[in-house]
């Protein structure tokens, strides 16, 4: 027998109020076991054990150390289903027959619960992960990267991207040791700021084919591009990545994105810019799960839509580096003029 909720909206909220993150990944991650016990990953090759989840900010996150990423609960759910946020609200409502947002098809059968956790997460919190870097002058390797997309040092300067030679990750400064890139290859850290005494930055390290791009110690209330915006404009673009904000700006246009593809810019943060732009845009990537997500996004803050046209490269870098930045400036325009 599932749940009953009356009229509640389909929210995290409501969904957390039946079911907390530790029964859900007992759910849908069949390799947790107990929090903190490492367990190979279900998303790559994983030769050793390299995943764990673990408490970090007060509730649970699974802690990826091949990909150097991590994930709430339904930010998981999103990417072991293939799907947005929002679908994967859906999910949970419909596969435990919590009757969230009004009529929702089900099996009629809801999921077994497990039970909650006897665990003091405040005892198992992780102290904040420090990333420390060494930054170098641009080089020859940095401009190569970079002019593929026609960005310009400057840019990227304006907007605190550093190039490093050096980094660290650690859950303490007495730790020395720092990690030197290889020559021939090119790193970033995306700086943001300070958080209860520790600095918050992402690193990128683009020519890491699978898995390893990123490493940070920040969470989904980043927006990228936040702080940069004037307090009044007139259109504001909402994308996936730092690349393509930057793109937006080399065109002319203010631009923002949420931490990362599976999460979206907290409702406090859309009321405040709802405020400040006359147009909002979402332009998110163009196949299945990117034009979903942007859909369910745009409807619940009345954004409109726009997307790379189906078939050509799935996002603005993409784009510019597969043809050039006119012809990205020819696709703004032409919605622009539709709209």
């Amino acid at each position: 027998m599932g749940f009953t909720s009356g009229e509640k909206s389909l929210t995290k909220e409501n969904i957390l109020a039946e079911l907390d993150s530790y029964q859900l990944f007992k759910t849908y991650c069949p390799e947790f076991r107990e929090l903190d016990r490492m367990f190979k990953s279900e998303f790559r090759k994983d030769r050793k054990p390299s995943c764990h989840i673990i408490v970090w900010k007060g509730d649970l996150l699974y802690k990826d150390f091949g990909e150097k990423g991590g994930y709430r609960i339904f930010d998981y759910i999103a990417k072991k289903f293939d799907t947005d946020y929002y679908g994967a609200l859906k999910k949970v409502n419909e596969d435990f027959n919590l009757e969230l947002g009004g009529n929702i098809s089900s099996s009629g059968t809801s999921l077994v619960i497990p039970e909650k956790s006897s665990v003091n997460l405040e005892k198992h919190e992780k102290k904040p992960t420090i990333i420390d870097i060494k930054p170098r002058p641009w080089t020859a390797l940095d401009a190569k990267y970079w002019r593929k997309y026609g960005i310009p040092s400057r840019l990227l300067e304006y907007h605190n991207i550093k190039s490093i030679s050096h980094y660290r990750v650690s859950s303490s400064k007495k730790e020395k040791a720092y990690y030197a890139l290889n020559p021939f290859m090119v790193g970033y850290s995306y700086d943001f700021y300070w958080n209860n005494g520790v600095f918050r930055r992402k690193l990128y390290f683009p020519q890491v084919k699978s898995g390893g791009k990123f490493i940070s110690n920040v969470d989904e209330t980043i927006v990228q591009g936040w702080t940069l915006l004037p307090k009044q404009g007139n259109i504001l673009f909402i994308t996936k990545s730092y690349k393509d904000i930057l793109i937006f700006n080399l065109l002319g246009y203010w631009a923002i994105a949420p931490n990362n593809e599976h999460s979206y810019i907290p409702e406090s943060v859309m009321s405040k810019l709802k405020a400040r732009f006359k147009l909002i845009i979402t332009w998110f990537d163009n196949d299945d799960a990117g034009i979903r997500g942007a859909a369910h996004f745009a409807g619940k803050f009345d954004l409109r839509v726009s997307h790379n046209p189906i078939g050509q490269p799935k996002d603005p870098s993409d784009f510019v580096e597969e043809y050039d930045l006119n012809g990205f400036d020819f696709l703004i325009e032409r919605f622009l003029q539709d709209g």
